[in-house]
């Protein structure tokens, strides 16, 4: 959906919640000549910064243990902050670290970098997935064929999976990857491991699924058939978003949850830390905390 930036900044890409009111957004300069200019966008209570990055769209966050990885989808790798601190601007200051992945954007673009089981993932077109250990990204394809698109990645207690388009699905097992039988056809844009061990799905025309390994179902959804971007746990409830609307899955049925008036949102990420809902949409921030919605609104846009 085109979004009207005539009147904006910055716009966000994505996004990671870190805790403490604390926030890292990817994002543009609105209207740039520069496709592939990028910004860092980085809220710590009511305080935000901003950094450029040159090169790349920003695609994909993620956070651990005092540190930020930022991924691009032409496969260049930030991180700032510093493992085992605080995340702080003290911390923060002087630590960022710009890289290029050694495999570069060999089979098409980087979708997703996750954090699993003591090491950042990440994947993408061509089935493309890397591990990062001892600083250093190696190839961890073994058994995914080219000609499949991965679009997320997701897993935890030694299992990892990957979703992407036409309903792809991986699961990672006995140090080879396995493809797995999802029931539909659609593609698969975001997915989340529930603290129960099965794996939440959503994709396009509404489509929400739930399963494990090669035992997968689909979540009636007479609701929406609009794509559905997003899906995510907190506080032991599942939310899931559209571009227009955020709702809930309440026993296996979605409900729209009821939004603040008169604003026209998009919405696009999902993050979460223990205590807040973040939707990070095109122009828009919203965080969901005690029950409240509210928007919160970028300083870079007023």
């Amino acid at each position: 959906m085109a979004v009207d930036r005539s009147n904006l900044n910055v716009f966000f890409s994505c996004g990671c919640a870190i805790g403490g009111d604390t926030l890292v957004l990817g994002g543009g300069v609105a209207n740039h000549p520069d496709a592939a200019t990028s910004i860092i966008l980085i809220k710590i209570g009511e305080d935000w910064r901003t950094y450029v990055l040159q090169g790349d769209s920003v695609i994909s966050i993620e956070y651990y243990d005092g540190q930020c990885f930022i991924l691009g989808e032409d496969g260049a790798f930030t991180t700032f902050g510093r493992a085992g601190q605080s995340f702080s601007w003290s911390e923060i200051s002087g630590s960022f670290i710009e890289s290029l992945m050694p495999q570069g954007k060999r089979n098409g673009s980087f979708e997703s970098i996750k954090y699993i089981d003591g090491h950042l993932y990440a994947c993408g077109w061509g089935g493309q997935v890397y591990k990062y250990d001892n600083n250093n990204w190696m190839d961890f394809f073994s058994g995914i064929l080219v000609d499949d698109d991965l679009l997320n990645i997701c897993g935890g207690g030694g299992e990892i999976y990957c979703f992407g388009m036409r309903g792809i699905g991986y699961h990672y097992i006995d140090d080879t990857w396995e493809k797995i039988h999802i029931p539909t056809n659609v593609h698969i844009n975001s997915s989340w491991m529930r603290n129960n061990g099965k794996i939440l799905l959503a994709g396009n025309k509404g489509v929400l699924c739930e399963g494990q390994k090669n035992k997968w179902s689909i979540i009636s959804n007479d609701v929406t058939k609009d794509t559905i971007w997003s899906i995510t746990e907190f506080s032991d409830k599942v939310f899931f978003s559209t571009t227009k609307n955020l709702f809930e899955l309440k026993n296996d049925t979605p409900k729209k949850l009821k939004l603040p008036k008169d604003v026209e949102y998009l919405f696009n990420n999902l993050v979460v830390n223990r205590n807040q809902l973040w939707s990070v949409g095109e122009i828009e921030l919203l965080c969901l905390e005690n029950g409240i919605l509210k928007i919160i609104p970028c300083p870079e846009n007023q």
